[in-house]
């Protein structure tokens, strides 16, 4: 009787402590708050314009709610898709912690500064272009997004210089390619100068080797035609005073 009235005694003193050390850590634990008002996200771009092999810019200014704790501001999530033929998962931002996905791994970065997320996008091919869309989550509110449309252009082709020799050639510099929200596609200014370069060759190049090769192959070239004109009878070949001909029988002797 006693044994049993030490184990319900125990049992007791234990089931208050785990009760009291729950209740502390409730109390200890912060309050989720709830957001005031929604996040919004907006496009700065609604058809920015790049080329083939360069590179752009795709910025989106977002603001979070008010009101809500530095945990949900650290677990927002910022995630970009490219809408083509549904959602393509471009990267995304959770937790802190940033990630590329399939074929845009090592072709973009995200640049997170407050209020504004850059997607920076490199080499840009024909296939890239389309509809970009980041949407943001926000612990307590519904997802918000907003998206703008990438145009990608043949890569600008600059006339080369006529230059003087060939220890010259014409190197172009592109300036002047750019697209914004507020300015239309700009054609791009070539700038061409002829440089001297000692790594550059012409495209023919004679050397002696060569020459001794095509002189070679003269001189065959033409023994074979005089060959040709002296069996056709076009070239008679003069014989000295007294040489026998032979006519294919043996020449008799007197």
């Amino acid at each position: 009787m006693v044994g049993a009235t030490a184990r319900l005694t125990f049992l007791s003193i234990t089931t208050v402590f785990c009760f009291g050390q729950a209740l502390e850590q409730l109390q200890t634990a912060p309050a989720e708050t709830t957001p005031s008002s929604p996040p919004t996200v907006d496009a700065l771009f609604t058809n920015l314009t790049t080329h083939v092999d360069g590179e752009a810019w795709l910025r989106f200014t977002y603001q979070l709610p008010e009101g809500i704790s530095v945990a949900d501001v650290g677990k927002a999530v910022y995630h970009v898709y490219r809408l083509q033929g549904g959602r393509n998962d471009v990267g995304a931002i959770e937790n802190g912690t940033t990630r590329y996905y399939g074929e845009y791994e090592g072709r973009v970065r995200f640049q997170d500064e407050e209020g504004t997320l850059a997607v920076m996008l490199t080499n840009i091919q024909h296939s890239d272009q389309g509809w970009y869309e980041l949407e943001i989550r926000v612990a307590g509110t519904l997802p918000v997004n907003a998206k703008g449309y990438l145009t990608v252009v043949d890569a600008p082709v600059c006339p080369a210089l006529n230059c003087p020799d060939s220890s010259h050639r014409s190197i172009c510099r592109v300036v002047g390619l750019r697209s914004t929200d507020s300015e239309p596609y700009n054609p791009p200014n070539c700038t061409c100068k002829c440089h001297y370069t000692t790594n550059f060759k012409p495209a023919l190049e004679v050397t002696v080797p060569g020459v001794l090769v095509g002189m070679v192959l003269t001189g065959i070239l033409f023994a074979i035609v005089l060959t040709v004109l002296v069996n056709t009878g076009w070239v008679a070949i003069r014989r000295p005073p007294g040489a026998c001909v032979e006519t294919g029988e043996k020449a008799q002797s007197s």
